[in-house]
C-alpha cells in the first residue's frame, strides 16, 4: 500500500526532497526492531516523517499488546514532525485504529478508516484512483491541524 499512497502525496506536497522507505509487510513488532527505517531517517533528518504502518496488524486479537512496538516506532521520527497514517478498514474493526489514535504522540493520527477506499481485484490494496482520495484526505486533514503542513516533507519511512 505504501508505494501507491507515497506517488499521489508527494504530488501533492510538490515536495523538493522525497525519500521513501518501502519495508514491506514487516507489521509493527518487526518495523520497531528494523534497523533500515531508522537509518534512512537518521541519515536523511527529515522536517516531516510519514509512518504508514498497521494493515498487517488490523486483525491482531489484542491490539493493545502492540502498544510498546507502536512507541519504538513513533521514536524512529527523531524529533521531526510526524503523521501516523492508520490503516484503512476492510470491515468494521476499528479496535487498532483505536490504539493507535491513544499511542502514537507525539505523531498526529490519521484515521484511514474514516475514507472510503474502492479497492482493486484483490479486495485489499486500494485502486489507483482511491490512493489519490486517500491522499488528498491526509493531506486536506493536515492542513486543518493546529499545527498545519508547514514543512515539506523530506523523508517519508513507511511499511506495507
Amino acid at each position: 500500500m505504501t508505494q501507491g499512497l507515497a506517488e499521489p502525496l508527494e504530488k501533492l506536497f510538490h515536495a523538493k526532497r522525497w525519500v521513501m522507505g518501502n519495508y514491506h509487510s514487516l507489521g509493527f513488532s518487526r518495523f520497531a526492531k528494523a534497523s533500515a527505517p531508522r537509518a534512512v531517517i537518521e541519515t536523511n533528518r527529515p522536517e516531516l516523517v510519514f509512518f504508514v504502518l498497521g494493515s498487517n496488524n488490523v486483525k491482531a486479537s489484542y491490539p493493545e499488546s502492540l502498544a510498546p512496538d507502536i512507541h519504538e516506532v513513533v521514536k524512529m521520527a527523531g524529533g521531526a514532525r510526524c503523521w501516523f497514517i492508520g490503516p484503512p478498514d476492510w470491515d468494521d474493526d476499528h479496535r487498532l485504529s483505536r490504539v493507535l489514535e491513544k499511542t502514537v504522540a507525539p505523531c498526529a493520527f490519521f484515521d484511514s478508516g474514516a475514507v472510503t477506499l474502492a479497492r482493486g481485484t484483490d479486495h485489499i490494496h486500494p485502486t489507483h484512483e482511491a490512493y489519490e482520495v486517500w491522499a488528498k484526505a491526509i493531506v486536506d486533514r493536515m492542513t486543518c491541524a493546529p499545527d498545519g503542513p508547514k514543512a515539506e516533507p523530506t523523508v517519508q519511512a513507511l511499511d506495507h
